[in-house]
């Protein structure tokens, strides 16, 4: 397990947040090396966000899995504004709730359900060889 600091600026804003990752799990070890290349995951994400959220505002992170979009979301609002982050996946929510403590997150509140386009049952997978491949379909 690494914990590491992570920061981005823009648009003379800043974000700052810590991660516990594990280079043995396949997402964690991706995000791990998009950092040491010195590069974000989906920067274009960042990029709205940094353009679009501002403080007081509310935000819903749909598959927030660990929490990477959620933190940036969280800093962006600031502790007028509110984040819904969405993670169903029973193999997330731990480590989600771990990032949001340890960064104290606290106007974000965890939706434990899938988001779906109507009121009806559906299923939900998890994917047990790679958390980030959870789905609905």
């Amino acid at each position: 397990m690494a914990d590491i600091e992570v920061a981005f600026a823009g648009l003379g804003r800043k974000v700052q947040f810590w991660l516990t990752l594990d280079p043995l799990q396949r997402p964690d070890d991706f995000l791990l090396w998009h950092f040491d290349h010195g590069l974000c995951f989906e920067p274009e994400i960042l990029w709205v966000l940094l353009h679009t959220l501002q403080e007081g505002d509310a935000a819903i992170d749909v598959g927030a899995n660990i929490g990477f979009f959620t933190l940036i979301m969280s800093q962006l609002v600031g502790s007028t504004g509110s984040v819904i982050a969405c993670e169903p996946g029973d193999n997330n929510i731990p480590t989600l709730k771990h990032h949001l403590d340890r960064n104290q997150a606290r106007n974000v509140w965890i939706e434990g359900r899938p988001i779906w386009c109507r009121q009806e049952p559906i299923t939900f997978y998890l994917n047990t060889d790679d958390r980030s491949s959870n789905a609905v379909f």
